[in-house]
């Protein structure tokens, strides 16, 4: 690939990622907006995780969606933000490497193993998260749902990309002392 061509794959990549964090983030504040000042019946839902390691639900409610619903409210949106800021980084990140830079930078290196770990982290917590708050609105009884999806995977990745980033930073640096 000519470096023409990756400047402009890049670009686009930049673009549709920066498209991607506004649509997702204006869908969310939509439905934000429907929720609390409209009469509509619209309510959130966690996305399971794709490998749930531990399940349980124990315990009676009053309604059994209530508090599923509520933490979804909470959790969901903070989702959401998450996600959009790593699509609006990558999306630098892609705009940093049309722009002619390399990505064996340090700089460059240092975010996109940032943005693996946001991933990786955002991929376990936040189905804690949701298991803590629909245990505590529960009336009586417990729920936990504990697993991973595709974002660790993803996480994983982009660490392991960074790393090899920094390995080739080390290399450069390592040829250019012994000439």
């Amino acid at each position: 690939m000519n470096i023409k061509q990756f400047k402009n794959v890049s670009r686009f990549a930049s673009v549709l990622l920066r498209i991607a964090a506004i649509w997702f983030g204006l869908s969310v504040a939509t439905l934000f907006f429907s929720y609390f000042f409209t009469s509509s019946d619209v309510w959130f839902n966690f996305p399971s995780p794709d490998f749930p390691i531990l399940n349980g639900i124990g315990g009676a409610t009053t309604n059994k969606l209530f508090p599923l619903k509520q933490a979804a409210s909470f959790v969901v949106p903070l989702i959401v933000i998450v996600n959009c800021y790593v699509l609006w980084k990558g999306s630098q990140l892609f705009t940093y490497l049309a722009d002619g830079n390399s990505p064996f930078s340090m700089d460059f290196s240092r975010s996109v193993k940032n943005l693996g770990l946001i991933l990786i982290v955002s991929d376990i917590v936040f189905p804690i998260i949701y298991s803590l708050l629909v245990t505590i609105m529960m009336e009586s009884g417990y729920y936990y749902i504990i697993g991973v999806g595709s974002s660790l995977l993803i996480g994983l990745i982009l660490f392991a990309a960074a790393e090899i980033f920094n390995y080739g930073i080390n290399l450069q640096q390592f040829a250019d002392d012994t000439v």
